[in-house]
C-alpha cells in the first residue's frame, strides 16, 4: 500500500490535503460544466427550491466582468499560440564542427551532492571540448563542493559562495563574475544540477545557432528525466509536451521570442553584461526573458537541442514549486505593468491573474446563488463550454502529434491533475523566499 501510494506521489498528511482537495476542486467544476451543458441541449434544471441563506440585492458587476475579461483572456493566449503552433516548422539539424567559439558551462548548486556528479561527467562526454564549467556551489551544508572537485578534469572551476540571502540569481551572478574577470567563455550555457544529456553532439548542435550573429540566446527542449518516478512525474511531462509545443513552437511561428524554462539556456556573456545579469527573483528565468524581449533580443527556440530534468515526485514537491513560480510571475509582473512590448506578451504577464479571477468570480456566483439572486452579468455558457472544448481539442492535437494516440489517452488523469493550479494559487500567498520553496533533486548518484 506504501508503495502504491508513492507512486500517486502521497508520502506525507500534505499529499493527501492537496491531492483530495484537488480532487474535490475538479469535481466541483465538472458537475458545474455539465449542468451548463444540460442547460444548453435544453434540459433546464429547477432552481425554484433552492436553499436561500438569505436575501439580498448587491451585485458585483464591473468586479466580475473584469474577472472574465482576465480568464478568457489568458485561455485566449494558448488558445491563438496553440493554432500558431501548427505552422512551426523544425529547425535543420546543423552541427557545428569548428570549435570557434568559447563556451562556459554555469551550474548554480545548492546543496546537490545526490546529482552534481551526474551532470559533470554528462559534460565531459560532450564532443564539443572548446569548454569550461563553472560550478557555483551556493550555501551548500552538504558535499555538494567536495564531490564536484572529486571529478578530476582541468575545465572544471568549483567556487563556493556565501551570502546572509538566497537565490539562484546571486549564485548566477557570483559565477557571471567570475567568468567575466577569467574570460572563460563567448557563450554561457545554464544547467540546473538534476540535467541530462544523452547527445554527446549537444553543444556541437547549440552552438551552430550562434553562427547567425543576430541570435542572442537560445532555448533548448525539456524532456522529463524521471518520468516513471510517480504519477506525478508523469502527468508533468504530459503536461510540458502539451504546453512547451503551444508556447514553444507557437511562438517560433509567430516570429517572437521562446520563453526561457531556466534551464537548457545559452546565451551570449556581452547580453548578460549589457543587461546587468540575472534579477534575484523567484524566476530569475521569467523575469531575464522580460527584459530581454523589452530590449528586442532575439531568442530561438532550439528543437533539437534536447535536455532532460527532474521533476518534482509528491503533491507537496509540485505545490512548493509551483507556487514560487506563480509569486515570481506574479511580482514580474507588477513590476512590469507599465511597460508594453508585443500585446502577446503583456497579456501573458497577466495570465496568472486568471486563477485569482477564477476563485473571485465563483465566490461571486455562489454568493447569488445564496442569496437567491441572478447575476445581471452572465456569460453565455456556449461560450465557456465551446472555448474548454476547444482548449481540450488543442491538448489531444497537439499530444498526438508529439507522442501518439496512446498517450491522449491519459488526458482526461491529467486534466484532473490540472486543477491543482487552484491550490496553487492559493499557496503562492505564504511565499517568502526562493529557499522554503526550492525543489529537492534526487537523481542517481553515479560512481
Amino acid at each position: 500500500m506504501k508503495n502504491i501510494l508513492k507512486k500517486l506521489g502521497i508520502s506525507s498528511w500534505e499529499d493527501w490535503l492537496y491531492a483530495t482537495a484537488t480532487c474535490l476542486i475538479a469535481i466541483y467544476i465538472l458537475s458545474i460544466w455539465v449542468f451548463t451543458l444540460m442547460d444548453i441541449i435544453g434540459k433546464h434544471l429547477d432552481y425554484s427550491s433552492r436553499f436561500i441563506l438569505f436575501d439580498a440585492n448587491i451585485q458585483f458587476s464591473y468586479l466580475l466582468l473584469l474577472c472574465i475579461v482576465i480568464m478568457y483572456g489568458s485561455v485566449f493566449i494558448w488558445i491563438f499560440m496553440g493554432f500558431a503552433s501548427f505552422f512551426y516548422r523544425k529547425k535543420p539539424d546543423k552541427i557545428k564542427t569548428s570549435e570557434t567559439i568559447p563556451v562556459v558551462v554555469l551550474i548554480p548548486a545548492h546543496n546537490e551532492e545526490g546529482v552534481i556528479k551526474n551532470i559533470l561527467f554528462d559534460l565531459l562526454n560532450q564532443h564539443y571540448k572548446k569548454m569550461e564549467i563553472v560550478v557555483v556551489a551556493h550555501n551548500c551544508t552538504d558535499k555538494t563542493a567536495e564531490i564536484a572537485r572529486s571529478v578530476l578534469d582541468s575545465r572544471i572551476h568549483v567556487i563556493e559562495f556565501h551570502s546572509a540571502t538566497s537565490g539562484k540569481a546571486l549564485a548566477l551572478n557570483y559565477g557571471l563574475k567570475y567568468i567575466i574577470g577569467n574570460k572563460l567563455g563567448e557563450v554561457i550555457a545554464q544547467f540546473d544540477t538534476d540535467n541530462r544529456f544523452h547527445d554527446p553532439l549537444l553543444f556541437n548542435r547549440v552552438l551552430s545557432y550562434f553562427d547567425d550573429q543576430n541570435v542572442d540566446v537560445i532555448q533548448g527542449t525539456l524532456y522529463t528525466s524521471n518520468t516513471y518516478d510517480s504519477l506525478l512525474s508523469f502527468l508533468q511531462e504530459v503536461e510540458y509536451n502539451v504546453f512547451s509545443c503551444i508556447s514553444w513552437q507557437g511562438r517560433d511561428a509567430l516570429k517572437l521570442p521562446c520563453f526561457l524554462a531556466g534551464t537548457g539556456i545559452f546565451i551570449r556573456t556581452s547580453i548578460l553584461e549589457e543587461v546587468d545579469g540575472w534579477s534575484n527573483s523567484l524566476v530569475e528565468d521569467f523575469e531575464l526573458f522580460t527584459r530581454l524581449t523589452l530590449r528586442k533580443k532575439k531568442i530561438i527556440y532550439a528543437d533539437n537541442v534536447v535536455i532532460y530534468d527532474e521533476k518534482p515526485i509528491t503533491w507537496s514537491a509540485v505545490m512548493k514549486q509551483r507556487s514560487r513560480w506563480v509569486k515570481g510571475h506574479l511580482c514580474v509582473t507588477r513590476d512590469n505593468i507599465h511597460k508594453f512590448g508585443n500585446w502577446l506578451d503583456y497579456l501573458y504577464r497577466l495570465s496568472p491573474l486568471a486563477v485569482f479571477a477564477w476563485w473571485i468570480s465563483n465566490f461571486i456566483y455562489i454568493y447569488y446563488f445564496l442569496t437567491g439572486q441572478m447575476s445581471v452579468l452572465n456569460v453565455s455558457g456556449v461560450i465557456w463550454v465551446g472555448w474548454s472544448l476547444l482548449f481540450l481539442l488543442f491538448m489531444i492535437a497537439t499530444t498526438w502529434k508529439k507522442r501518439g494516440f496512446k498517450r491522449t489517452l491519459v488526458l482526461p488523469i491529467y486534466w484532473l491533475f490540472g486543477f491543482h493550479w487552484m491550490l496553487v494559487s492559493l499557496y503562492s500567498f505564504g511565499v517568502r523566499s526562493w529557499a522554503e520553496t526550492k525543489t529537492i533533486h534526487y537523481g542517481k548518484i553515479v560512481t
